[in-house]
């Protein structure tokens, strides 16, 4: 009898441990077919962001380029869709008050993440093209990012060639680029657009330190920016 139970708790076992398997392999499917980079994340045994992506769900910034002081230590990274009207709001209206207020006197970096969903990137649809284009800006002409940045908030994709122009962008070689685009940073975005439960909510805004941020969806009053940023000032003694 004590034999039969025994043979009956390891096949019990040995079933719970297939299922759990199953399970877990089942898990990994599903997560990496719209969660671009987690593969790459999990072959490379970067556990720091897979923590960051799934315990804190606090966007990375490790290859981003910024806006602002380097010393500033309060970050805001603002997911924003160019062709959302909230999110031109943001950039026309709200945003020259915290670049006056918080970023010109070096007490934030301001970080954009791209909007761009799944559907979006299988579609290469216009949300996908506009991730492209500011990518391949900086890639090809960094020092002059952030005004190309503003600039395609309040232009349309025919305008395209004078944008390239004004900024002294080489056509031929953002052409190029466009052609072969380098898609690990968008693939982020839509990693973290997917996963941060971002879709729909548009735009979103993280701000914060390190791993403690406060969360903000659609475009509120500048005062409540002020009293967040100005929570972290206090906690940093500014």
């Amino acid at each position: 009898m004590k034999r039969k139970s025994k043979f009956k708790i390891s096949i019990t076992f040995l079933i719970l441990f297939l299922l759990t398997l199953i399970s877990a392999y089942a898990f990994y499917k599903i997560e990496t077919k719209n969660k671009m980079v987690l593969k790459d994340k999990i072959n490379s045994n970067d556990f720091n962001y897979l923590y960051g992506f799934y315990i804190t769900r606090i966007p990375n910034l490790g290859n981003r380029f910024f806006f602002g002081n380097e010393n500033a230590s309060i970050n805001l990274i603002a997911y924003l869709d160019l062709n959302s009207e909230s999110s031109r709001y943001f950039i026309s209206e709200t945003f020259p008050n915290i670049e006056n207020e918080y970023i010109k006197p070096g007490k934030i970096k301001f970080f954009h993440k791209n909007y761009v969903t799944f559907q979006d990137f299988k579609e290469k649809n216009e949300n996908f093209m506009y991730a492209v284009y500011l990518t391949c800006a900086e890639e090809i002409k960094r020092e002059v990012f952030w005004n190309f940045y503003f600039d395609l908030f309040n232009s349309e994709i025919k305008e395209m060639p004078s944008l390239l122009e004004k900024y002294g962008i080489p056509t031929k070689e953002f052409d190029n680029c466009l052609k072969n685009p380098n898609l690990e940073k968008i693939k982020e975005d839509v990693s973290e657009v997917e996963n941060f439960y971002i879709v729909g909510m548009n735009p979103k805004f993280y701000i914060g330190i390190g791993r403690d941020n406060r969360v903000i969806e659609g475009v509120p009053n500048y005062n409540k920016f002020k009293r967040i940023i100005r929570q972290y000032q206090l906690v940093i003694g500014d």
